[in-house]
């Protein structure tokens, strides 16, 4: 049980073990391998699909639905979150937000890049840095997992230039490992910058060093087309699929802890900076209340809009919900999706087309300022967010999968100077010192 002392009295909220938490991963990750073999007539089909993904060209924008169908599609995201779930477990992870939320930013981006097999070189090159600096993997993991936005990188020399495969292979792997390797220092000191207002500081780590990779390619002859490969076919599926989900959570949560509600009140006044862990102020039954409660807001904004489900909103959705449990909620999201809507109105972008669905979704990386300096700030920063995140990609060749988290970090070190120096952050309630925390088996 964990206590905590406000006004004197002790708040009690129900403690879920790690092995509990992960065991629930477990099984989401399990439904959706399932769900991936269910849908195709044949085992032999279902694998054709995933191979025909891994060794598709994955830069920005391929829907794996457009790809691979829902088999391998789905294969894909169940057994990549599989690995990521195991890998947590077997290193000790404390399931916390921020582990909860990299798991479910995999399983969105294993809609829009990330693949069995890409992933891996990147996961190497963080492992052997940590070897390196004598320091447990453990230390290093929830990074190790979000520089996988680099993977497009790994698959573009494995499978996409035209050399010889006896020197795409091992080009492939060194480079991966290279990147994984200097992620590490180069994310701390990018975090310092945004002082926790972008909550995908690795997007923007990212694209500094895709940034620079791409420019070496180029100098080489290399040429990418930009792709747009989106799929809508599967959009009646995806919405039940994500709502029903997203229901499950709710109803975990409020039966497992009958003051998750409470608790989901106390989580919705916090401002959601980089590294807020929602699990362990909050607790997790109201985390997973919270990220099913923004699953089913997605999703109802997106049909508010008039837009529709495509593999590619998918992520973006996958990507709020894990990051539900490490920053985002209700009320420092609007802002920002405010502001991306308001924006729409007079720049080029349609609000229901699928590009500005993304931005919609993945620009509450900003939703720390939204929740620090308030509505009128956070919808600015959407504002800004929408117009230069059409542009950045240009940068990376768009193999930096979180081009958004690129655009946010760029849009935080610009906003976050000017807003310490002039606007009074939000001042927090009492009962939110959580100095006071006492934790017991």
């Amino acid at each position: 049980m964990v206590m905590r002392m406000e006004s004197g009295n002790e708040i009690r909220y129900r403690v879920w073990s790690p092995r509990a938490k992960m065991i629930l991963m477990m099984l989401i990750s399990l439904s959706i391998v399932f769900i991936g073999f269910l849908s195709e007539p044949t085992l032999s089909g279902a694998w054709d699909n995933l191979w025909q993904l891994l060794s598709h060209p994955n830069i920005l924008v391929v829907d794996s639905l457009y790809v691979a169908s829902i088999s391998g599609t789905f294969l894909n995201v169940g057994l990549l979150c599989v690995c990521v779930t195991v890998l947590l477990w077997i290193n000790k992870a404390p399931f916390d937000g921020l582990n909860i939320a990299i798991i479910f930013t995999v399983m969105g981006f294993a809609f829009l890049g990330k693949n069995l097999i890409n992933v891996w070189p990147i996961l190497l090159g963080v492992y052997l840095y940590a070897k390196y600096k004598k320091e447990p993997f453990l230390n290093y993991i929830n990074i190790a997992f979000l520089a996988t936005a680099m993977s497009p990188v790994v698959t573009e020399l494995l499978f996409h230039i035209n050399f010889p495969i006896t020197f795409r292979f091992p080009s492939s792997i060194l480079i991966g490992i290279l990147i994984g390797f200097i992620v590490p220092q180069a994310g701390a000191h990018f975090f310092k910058t945004s002082e926790g207002n972008n909550l995908y500081n690795i997007g923007f780590t990212a694209g500094i060093i895709v940034t620079i990779v791409a420019a070496v390619f180029r100098s080489f002859g290399y040429e990418h087309s930009p792709l747009w490969l989106v799929s809508y076919q599967y959009h009646n599926f995806l919405t039940i699929y994500i709502l029903l989900m997203s229901t499950m959570l709710i109803i975990t949560s409020i039966v497992s802890d009958k003051n998750a509600i409470a608790y989901l009140m106390r989580l919705w006044k916090r401002p959601g900076t980089l590294l807020t862990d929602f699990v362990s102020l909050d607790g997790f039954s109201a985390t997973i209340l919270n990220m099913g409660i923004t699953g089913i807001f997605c999703v109802l904004y997106i049909f508010l809009i008039g837009g529709q489900l495509s593999g590619a909103a998918v992520s973006g959705i996958f990507t709020v919900i894990g990051f539900s449990a490490a920053g985002n909620h209700i009320k420092n999201i609007i802002p920002i999706m405010a502001g991306i809507a308001f924006g729409s109105i007079f720049k080029l972008w349609n609000l229901s087309d699928t590009s500005t669905i993304m931005v919609s979704l993945f620009g509450t990386a900003l939703a720390p300022i939204g929740g620090k300096f308030g509505f009128i700030f956070g919808a600015i920063a959407g504002f800004i967010h929408l117009s230069l995140v059409h542009q950045t990609g240009s940068f990376h060749a768009g193999m930096n999968l979180y081009n958004n988290g690129f655009a946010a970090g760029v849009v935080a070190l610009f906003m976050t100077p000017f807003l310490n120096n002039f606007v009074k952050p939000r001042q927090l309630p009492e009962n939110l010192n959580d100095k006071y925390i006492i934790r017991t088996a």
